[in-house]
Parts: structure tokens; C-alpha cells; sequence
């Protein structure tokens, strides 16, 4: 069994290409837990495990003479990695040499050689929620603890063991992070002389970290003499108190990643900005958004052969009014309109001609028609009638290619109609109340018209099926969508949550730019260079004769990708991919990061139709573009949703505290049992252990609140601070406003 090397990060989105890999076939891993289960339990004279005090239950030996990252593990002492839902990830072998780097071993294929979520359980069968569990990254340390009863996670890491510092120890950040989350009260002992850096590498996870004495060199302690060295220190540490932070953290959005747009986008983007100095993201976003409107019908991106995917992109702009949103479209949509109009002008004849020979179509197949049902009547033969019937059904005259381009307030199901007319049409609003405040949007219809509008920026076939007169199937169809809305509408809109839960959010390119009000004093108008080039290709994008079928269905071209640019967007898919498990950067937007990877092949393939239209294949460079620019927007929408619903989450935080610090000066005390607590709390909503617990999670991340166990019993207990005379929970900045529990 083997291991390829460390795997990259999200990082590579905006670094150099990498350097070509082994195209050697990978032998599929074998099954962790069937490899485990073939190890023998170690001894207890076994040389390794007496040299860490290990456990006979927990270390296994490698007797078979077995190789891992072609290195030869006989005689290794084996231990199985854990993730915090105690699933067994991996396995870590420890060398007979006092020296030697453990080497590790997963069956995932993306989980290379290096592994973050997993360590080594002990005392861990009968944790319950809320526990302290202590997080080390020396074995030996760690069966020193365990032999005294507290329960450890060992999180091995590649580097040293002993004497490790921060910059070592991504490893045991990542346990730590992991278990907190998971609701346990994470305690890591680490040298007192480095307390200090690990309280600050440490702090944004909710730990509690403590120094000790000899904490390097554990073995010159009994089990209970480290047990009872931790216990005071926790105890000290519990006397002290950090300042309460606010319940929830700044909202601040990354900076867009400019860097990721052609020069030629970069300087229009700067050029709008400078003049309407509205937010960079917004001018950006509906850019993105009006060159997949003029490119989208002439061309897919084709990822490997076998999977392509369509150059439509849904953009969503979440701004207030008077943000310049409705002025940043009409600039760049111009050449839309001025397309749209030229082609209704010059082919007005045309379209004139087609509509007068599809109605007298119409009119002689409806003549016919009668005609069979006159001789139906009468008892006569119809049979003549019946194949001229036949025959006029069979050669339709060809449906009119009407240029309807641009919609802007109609329901989904008028732009399918409008499909019928040109195969390519765009939804751009910026004022999207009226798109998802409309009739189409309404309760009964909703997720109908959302499920057409997915199967489109999907390219899939759509059918309406509302009355027989109306039905309708229609393929080879492309939508994009570019809409701006208010907070308050779009709140709104999702408040059911079925736009999320039916994957219609997950589609959009979301962003909410930071207002630039307050700041746009007048500048007088630039030359335009940069936007008159804009409009000049965004006009011959329009011009690029398209390919259709007799039944006005698009065969676009396929954009291939160079290899370098699959390989790259292969990384960047798997690299998402790994941030959507349970303790995963991208969890809670799992339903969008599914789709990052889709939108950022779209991008890369936009932009390579920007610059060198359908000539050439899609670059490494253009990929990376298109990967930046997705995992931007991807964060936008993690940053969008988790502030929503932190808003929920603080309101009903803040009214617990106000509950508890009313309980406390009540009893004239800095906490109260947690079963009392949680029994009789109001809010209601935060009655129960497991709601109670959920509840207060931003009171102890904010340091405003914590549970501890004393006198072998746990409390809750408020900071000190808060239940100060005339400050209480307004101590903190913006902790509560709220009516009286």
C-alpha cells in the first residue's frame, strides 16, 4: 500500500502552476479498517510502545513485513486515527528508531500522506457532550493522561514531537478546531515557556490553553502528579476571565481578487470604478454577468471528454439602494440593448415574412381540421383530409429567429416562451423584487419555476406542460441571469429556505460589496478607452453567427481544455470537495461549494471567449482565473449565509444572557447549575441539553459565558465583567438590545 505526496491546499488558486505529476496509474488504496484489523495487538514489552507508555488495546504491531510510501514498517508500532465523530480515518505508524517521523497512512484517495482529521482517541468511549478532552501532540504525554483517566486526543503531526512550536503544529490546530466544534471543552496542556504563542495561535477556537511545567518531558511524572498539575492550572485559568468580545465578529468581505481578470477587464473594472466609484465586486460581478449573456450560446467548456458544461452564469448583487447598482448595468449591458435593437431593425422583413407564413400555416392546418370534423359529422370518408393533415404537420415553416434577447421582469415561464423565440436570452434586473417578488415566484409556484430555471443553467431540456395549448419541450437553450436586489427582498424571498433546499441559490454568484456611500465625491468623466473596447466585443460576441437546428436549437462549439488547465481545475474540484465534511471550511455551504467548481470552468471558459474567442483551448492561467473567482464568490455565499443566520443565533444568545445574568444577581452569584439552567431557561427554544448547549456556543466563543465542572458538578458561569452595576451585557459592544426574557 502507498501514499502519494501532501495534497494541495485551496491556496493554489492564486499560485504558480504547478509542476507536471507522474502520469503513472494510482492503485486504488485499500480499506483502512481491513488493514487495521489484520495487525496484531502490540505487546506489552513491546520496545516502542513502553518507550511512549502505551496501551495494549489501542497500539498494534506490523508483523507482516508491510510497506507504506515504499518504506518498509516491520516491527512499527501501528495506531488508529479518529476523526472528533471517533470514525476511523487512517493509521499512523511510529518507528522502532527514537528518531524516526511517523508515517501515515489513509485510504481516501485525496487524504495524502498528511492527516488533519484524525488523532489518536483514549479514554473516549464514554465522553458526554460538553466534556472536557485534552489535546496533545505527544504520545507519550498522551497515554500519561489517558492512564489517569482524562480523555486525550494525540494528534500526531509529520514534525517534531517534542518542543514544537505553532508553526509545526497545523495538525493539532486542526483537532483542536475539530473537537470544540463538536461541542467538547478543549483543553490543551503545552511547556509553560510557550504558553503565550499557543494561547494566541489558539484563540480563535474556543480552547482552553495551559502551560506546564515539564509538559515536554511528561515521563518525569506519575499519571496523577500531570493529572493534578493540569487541574491547578485549570483552575487558575478559570480565575481569570478574558475582556467579552461582542457576540458576533466584524462583517468584513475579502478583497476581490482583481488580479484574477484579464488586463483588459482589470482596467474597464477600474475605469467604471473611478467615475461611479461604486463597489469593485459589483462592477466586476455584472461584468462576469453580461459577457456570459453575449457569449453563452456559441460555446460549452468541455472538462474531459465526457462532462461539458455550459458558459451560463446566474450573478446575484445583494445591495441597498442608491449603491449605483442600476447605473453599473445600464453602462455595460449598452451593447446588449444596441444589439437587440439593430437586429429587430434589420430584420424586421425577415421576421415580418415568417410570422405571415407561420399564421397562414396555422390558418390552413385549422381549415383542415374542420374539415375532418365536417365529414366526421356526416358519416363521410376523411381519409384524404387526414394525410394532407399529416403532411402540412410534417413541413411547419421554419419559426420566426426573433432576436428577444434581454428580459427583464418576466416569470420563468415567459422566458421559456421566449426561448421558443431565440434560443439565448438573458434575465438582468437591478431591481430583482420584480423577478423574485412576482407572480412566478409566488408560493404555489415557486419551486416549479426554480427547478426550470436550475435545468437551464444546467443546459438541460425544458418542458411546460401548463395547458395543452401551451405545452411545450425545448433543448439546445441557454439563460443567464443578472440580478441585484435588496437585503430586505431577498430575506425575504428565502425565508421558507426551498430556494436552498432545491439548490437555486447554490447556482448564483453571490456577493454583498461593502457600501462606498459617504465617499463618492464628484470626478469628471474619464475617455471611455477601456469601455468602448468592452462595448466592441461584447458586439462582436453578438455578430458570431450561431449554430442552430431546423427546430432553433443550439449545437455550440466545444471549448477544450489544455491539460495543464483540466489538471489544475481536477485539483481545484477535489481541493472543494475536501472542505464539505462535517468539520470542513465549506459545510455549511455545501449545497454552493458543489457548484464552485462548475462556475469556475464556466469563468475560465468566459474569459478565454473574451480574449480569443472560439480559437484555441482553454489555458492553465485563465483555469486559475476562473478557480480564484469561483472561491471568491463561494466565500461571499459562506459569508452571506452564515450571516443570516447568525442573526437568529445572536438574538437568541443575547436573550439567554440577559435570562442568566437576571438568575445570577438573583442568587448573588457568578453561575448557576446547568440542569437548572437548562430545565428552566427562558427562551423556551433554548430548553433541553442539546438546545441549551447549541444556544450559548456564542456566549463562550465571545468569552461571556462558559461551563465548568466543580465539586463534580457543572455550572454555568458568566463573566464577572457582565454582571457588573449599570453595564451588565451591554459591556461588549452590541450584546443585547433586546426586550426582557
Amino acid at each position: 500500500m502507498s501514499t502519494p505526496s501532501c495534497a494541495r491546499t485551496l491556496d493554489m488558486f492564486s499560485s504558480p502552476p504547478p509542476e507536471p505529476e507522474s502520469s503513472e496509474p494510482q492503485q486504488p488504496p485499500q480499506d483502512v479498517l481491513s488493514i487495521w484489523a489484520s495487525y496484531p495487538h502490540a505487546s506489552a514489552d513491546n520496545a516502542i510502545m513502553a518507550r511512549f507508555g502505551g496501551f495494549t488495546g489501542v497500539c498494534r504491531v506490523v508483523t507482516d513485513g508491510g510497506m507504506v510510501n515504499g518504506q518498509s514498517v516491520q516491527d512499527w508500532l501501528v495506531l488508529p486515527l479518529h476523526d472528533a465523530q471517533q470514525q476511523l480515518t487512517g493509521l499512523a505508524y511510529l518507528s522502532p528508531k527514537p528518531n524516526g517521523q511517523p508515517i501515515y497512512y489513509s485510504d481516501k484517495p485525496d487524504d495524502q500522506g498528511y492527516h488533519p482529521q484524525g488523532g489518536v482517541l483514549l479514554n473516549m468511549q464514554h465522553i458526554a457532550h460538553g466534556q472536557p478532552v485534552y489535546v496533545v501532540s505527544d504520545p507519550t504525554a498522551g497515554f500519561m493522561l489517558a492512564r489517569a483517566g482524562l480523555s486525550v486526543v494525540v494528534s500526531l503531526t509529520p514534525e517534531q514531537w517534542r518542543g514544537m512550536r505553532p508553526k509545526h503544529a497545523a495538525n493539532l490546530r486542526y483537532q483542536v478546531q475539530a473537537w470544540c466544534k463538536a461541542g467538547q471543552a478543549v483543553i490543551v496542556p503545552v511547556e509553560h515557556s510557550l504558553l503565550k504563542k499557543y494561547q494566541e495561535w489558539l484563540s480563535d477556537t474556543g480552547a482552553t490553553v495551559i502551560g506546564i511545567e515539564g509538559m515536554n518531558a511528561p515521563s518525569l511524572y506519575e499519571p496523577p502528579e500531570l493529572a493534578n498539575l493540569i487541574k491547578a492550572a485549570l483552575q487558575t485559568t478559570a480565575d481569570t476571565w478574558p475582556e467579552p468580545e461582542q457576540l458576533t465578529d466584524p462583517d468584513h468581505q475579502a478583497p476581490y481578487p482583481i488580479h484574477a481578470l484579464p488586463a483588459d477587464l482589470q482596467a474597464l473594472v477600474k475605469e467604471i470604478q473611478q467615475y461611479y466609484q461604486a463597489p469593485v465586486p459589483m462592477i466586476a460581478t455584472c461584468a462576469l454577468s453580461i459577457l456570459s449573456s453575449a457569449g453563452q450560446a456559441l460555446a460549452d467548456v468541455d472538462i474531459d471528454g465526457t462532462l461539458s458544461k455550459p458558459l451560463s452564469l446566474f450573478t446575484l448583487i445583494v445591495a441597498e439602494s442608491g449603491e449605483r447598482k442600476s447605473e453599473i448595468d445600464k453602462v455595460l449591458s449598452k451593447p446588449l440593448h444596441e444589439w437587440e435593437r439593430q437586429q429587430l431593425e434589420d430584420r424586421a422583413d425577415e421576421i415580418k415574412a415568417a410570422r405571415a407564413a407561420h399564421k397562414a400555416w396555422e390558418a390552413a392546418k385549422r381549415g383542415i381540421e374542420k374539415r375532418i370534423e365536417t365529414l366526421a359529422s356526416k358519416g363521410q370518408d376523411y381519409s384524404e383530409a387526414e394525410d394532407k393533415l399529416a403532411e402540412l404537420e410534417a413541413n411547419p415553416p421554419p419559426a420566426p429567429l426573433i432576436p428577444d434577447l434581454i428580459m427583464q421582469d418576466q416569470t420563468p415561464e415567459g422566458m421559456a416562451k421566449a426561448l421558443k423565440r431565440y434560443p439565448s436570452i438573458c434575465l438582468l434586473s437591478s431591481e430583482a423584487a420584480v423577478v423574485l417578488g412576482g407572480h412566478g415566484m409566488g408560493k404555489d409556484s415557486a419551486s416549479r419555476n426554480q427547478g426550470m430555471m436550475n435545468d437551464l443553467w444546467s443546459g438541460q431540456p425544458i418542458k411546460i406542460t401548463r395547458a395543452a395549448a401551451e405545452s411545450f419541450s425545448l433543448h439546445g437553450r441557454r439563460l443567464s441571469a443578472g440580478l441585484a436586489v435588496q437585503q430586505s427582498v431577498l430575506s425575504a424571498f428565502a425565508k421558507d429556505g426551498a430556494a436552498r433546499g432545491i439548490g437555486f441559490f447554490a447556482r448564483f454568484l453571490i456577493t454583498q460589496p461593502d457600501s462606498t456611500k459617504g465617499t463618492r465625491f464628484y470626478k469628471a468623466p474619464s475617455e471611455w478607452r477601456h469601455l468602448s473596447a468592452w462595448r466592441d466585443r461584447i458586439h462582436a460576441l453578438l455578430n458570431t453567427p450561431l449554430q442552430i437546428d431546423p427546430d432553433n436549437a443550439l449545437q455550440p462549439e466545444l471549448l477544450q481544455l489544455h491539460p495543464d488547465a483540466q489538471q489544475l481545475w481536477i485539483e481545484g474540484y477535489n481541493a472543494i470537495e475536501r472542505e464539505l465534511g462535517a468539520f470542513g471550511e465549506f459545510a455549511d455551504v455545501g449545497d454552493v461549494a458543489s457548484k464552485s467548481a462548475d462556475n469556475a470552468a464556466r469563468i475560465a471558459g468566459l474569459l478565454h471567449l473574451y480574449q480569443h474567442g472560439l480559437v484555441g483551448r482553454v489555458t492553465a492561467d485563465e483555469m486559475r482565473c476562473g478557480l480564484a473567482l469561483a472561491l471568491w464568490h463561494l466565500n461571499e455565499s459562506k459569508r452571506y449565509f452564515t450571516k443570516a443566520k447568525t442573526d437568529e443565533k445572536t438574538l437568541l444568545a443575547a436573550r439567554l444572557e440577559q435570562w442568566l445574568i437576571v438568575q445570577c444577581r438573583e442568587q448573588q452569584t457568578t453561575g448557576i447549575p446547568l440542569r437548572q439552567a437548562y430545565q428552566n431557561v427562558i427562551p423556551k427554544a433554548a430548553r433541553g441539553k442539546a438546545a441549551f448547549l447549541q444556544c450559548i456556543t456564542p456566549l463562550i466563543d465571545s468569552h461571556r459565558a462558559k461551563i465548568e465542572t466543580q465539586h463534580g458538578s457543572e455550572y454555568v458561569l458568566i463573566n464577572p465583567i457582565l454582571l457588573e452595576p449599570q453595564t451588565g451585557a451591554t459591556r461588549a459592544t452590541g450584546a443585547t438590545t433586546c426586550a426582557n426574557p
